[in-house]
């Protein structure tokens, strides 16, 4: 639980605090005319309180025995110095971010990763728990090793496709998946059915799951800890996209690996091998590296189709 406490000695009391408190009653005025917390159990660590403060007057701790200048610090009053970005420039910069699959061989500086770390600390989470670990390697030997581990398991994977009714079902289901090249449904089939039966689908043997990038980034969660559990994966998505744009940002180039993270999910061997914890829960996989690729267009999307209701 995050521990809050109030300067009185800062404090004016002009009680923005209680206003902008998204649980009412956390937060009421007490006989001596200043803010106090008086249901803890009811917070939900918005941070809105400590956000909102002109006076700077609440405190937040996270950890016992964290100084209260590591917060503050943290929690720096918003600034922009160059003006906040415009619609056009947000724009341009999301829309020109894509998964990179080939990287150069150039070590990604160490200062930048932890600036790839700090803005996935900084996303949201549920009640603010912050619930995330997260496990950097950048030894190229290591990183070589936990892909042979990921190769294997697929391979087993990819065996047990090898039987006539698998291959069957696989093919069907390429069938159904490429419905769209407008090519009939039995020439499809058929197609996909000698696709598979020649074995080359089930040849990962020079397969690079990893894309040869320099810094594998896995973020996990502990099932051990915190109240809100149902929560977490979501947290691990949100703080990955902050990673991926502010890598970009550092002229750096990143793919999520989902394979990666399914693979540590079915073989607690792989995870043993980067010394997870058999507690802690796997959200997503990252890469990062330099781009070996001069990019000339934003990726093709399709069109956004919403439902106006």
């Amino acid at each position: 639980m995050v521990r809050k406490t109030i300067d009185k000695e800062k404090c004016t009391a002009c009680m923005r605090c209680e206003d902008i408190c998204a649980n009412s009653h956390v937060i009421t005025k007490g006989e001596d005319g200043y803010p106090a917390f008086t249901n803890e159990l009811a917070c939900i660590a918005c941070g809105h309180c400590y956000a909102i403060c002109p006076e700077r007057a609440i405190t937040f701790t996270f950890n016992p025995g964290m100084d209260p200048a590591e917060v503050t610090a943290s929690g720096a009053p918003i600034q922009y110095p160059n003006g906040f970005p415009d619609a056009d420039t947000i724009s341009s910069f999301l829309f020109s971010s894509r998964s990179d699959r080939l990287y150069a061989d150039k070590p990604v500086e160490k200062e930048k990763i932890e600036k790839v770390i700090e803005a996935m600390m900084r996303a949201p989470s549920a009640g603010n728990e912050q619930n995330k670990h997260y496990y950097v390697f950048a030894d190229p030997a290591k990183i070589a090793e936990i892909e042979r581990l990921q190769k294997a398991y697929y391979k087993t994977v990819l065996n047990k496709l090898n039987s006539p009714l698998a291959k069957r079902s696989t093919a069907l289901m390429i069938s159904i998946n490429t419905k769209s090249t407008g090519v009939p449904f039995r020439t499809r089939y058929k197609n996909s059915l000698a696709l598979v039966s020649n074995g080359s689908l089930l040849d990962n043997s020079n397969v690079s799951y990893l894309k040869g990038a320099q810094v594998l980034l896995v973020i996990t969660h502990d099932r051990k800890k915190g109240m809100h559990q149902s929560f977490y994966q979501g947290d691990i998505r949100i703080a990955g996209t902050y990673g991926i744009l502010m890598a970009k940002a550092l002229g750096l180039a990143s793919c999520w690996m989902g394979l990666l993270e399914i693979a540590l999910d079915k073989d607690r061997k792989i995870g043993e091998a980067m010394h997870i914890a058999s507690h802690e829960c796997v959200g997503g996989a990252l890469v990062l590296g330099y781009s070996d690729t001069d990019w000339v267009s934003y990726p093709p999307r399709g069109p956004a189709v919403p439902v106006w209701q």
